[in-house]
């Protein structure tokens, strides 16, 4: 394609991502096109039209998209959406370091003192939560910390699975009911499903309920009876 503006004209925002570098399409012709947005894109959409961000969390993400656009997007998906739009927000935040731990961040809604050792901001978000808010984000990229090192530590799976590694012993008196816990239904995944696995020779003669193919016979000669040869490498006298 010659210009960027034919690139417009299309439905299909493939042709626009690939070679305008961003999407040119509206989000109803992408729902039109059963295509799946990505998390950058929802989040710039969401502050584009909501533009409150602090003191939400996925779920409100989630049926902000279901509500507005009619969009059904999964909990990985809305979180990694919240966390581009936090740190959109940040990034346009004034930081002042104070000491080694606490910053002054300007901007958002509110100016805020962010204390990143003791995980606590003005907003309230990052004490009450324990997930940093924007202004957490801004002071801790201003430090050169990693935002995966904000998050308190009980959100992580050594937790989760600590908390699960003792046994659970019913209460004094409560009626337990007996049952059989049966594995997760399998959800169907998407194509076309596999019948069988690959089966082997043997199998599948018993399936068609033939005999198994012959193993090949040894060699024997038809003048002496001998194995090992034929009868053109016979070396027995003839008769």
């Amino acid at each position: 394609m010659e210009d960027q503006s034919e690139c417009e004209t299309w439905d299909k925002h493939v042709l626009g991502n690939k070679v305008c570098g961003k999407h040119t399409c509206s989000v109803g012709d992408r729902l039109a096109q059963r295509r799946h947005c990505t998390p950058k894109y929802v989040g710039r959409l969401f502050i584009d039209r909501v533009g409150i961000i602090d003191e939400l969390n996925p779920q409100h993400i989630t049926d902000a998209m279901k509500n507005m656009f009619g969009m059904t997007l999964d909990y990985t998906t809305s979180y990694r959406a919240l966390l581009y739009a936090q740190t959109l927000i940040a990034d346009t935040m004034m930081v002042q370091p104070i000491d080694g731990w606490r910053f002054f961040v300007k901007g958002g809604k509110m100016d805020c003192v962010v204390d990143l050792e003791h995980g606590k901001c003005d907003c309230g978000v990052y004490a009450v939560e324990k997930i940093h808010c924007s202004h957490a984000i801004a002071a801790g990229t201003s430090a050169g910390l990693h935002i995966s090192t904000l998050v308190c530590p009980v959100y992580s799976k050594n937790f989760l699975f600590a908390g699960y590694s003792e046994n659970i012993y019913p209460c004094v008196g409560q009626q337990v009911e007996e049952r059989t816990c049966f594995p997760p239904e399998v959800k169907r995944g998407p194509g076309r499903q596999k019948k069988s696995r690959w089966q082997s020779w043997l199998e599948l003669s018993r399936m068609r309920g033939r005999k198994p193919r012959k193993q090949h016979r040894a060699y024997r000669c038809s003048k002496c009876k001998e194995t090992g040869h034929t009868k053109p490498q016979c070396k027995s006298s003839s008769v």
